[in-house]
């Protein structure tokens, strides 16, 4: 019976290759260990990081980041916060 294992066995004791899908970085509370928490997460396997922000201002600090670090994909608002975002858009008639 198959245990539906992959793996080889040399690459078992491998972190696995991991993205982190939703990590908002670019929040001010990660201003002292910003660099910290990405070496740590690239030392668990995460090879990839997907930079939300939680208000426009926000999605404008994942985009700054994103730039500059080629492990950080930029994505927009996140879904609660899109109605909001929104409605600032919108135009005024």
């Amino acid at each position: 019976m198959s245990d539906h294992s992959t793996a080889s066995v040399s690459s078992a004791a491998s972190p696995p290759t991991l993205i982190d899908v939703g990590v908002n970085l670019a929040h001010d509370s990660f201003d002292a260990d910003r660099e910290a928490v990405i070496a740590r997460a690239h030392s668990a396997g995460v090879l990839q990081m997907v930079i939300t922000g939680a208000t426009l201002e926000g999605s404008a600090a994942a985009i700054e980041l994103a730039d500059v670090r080629a492990e950080l994909e930029r994505t927009g608002i996140v879904a609660e916060e899109e109605r909001i975002a929104r409605e600032q858009l919108r135009p005024i008639h």
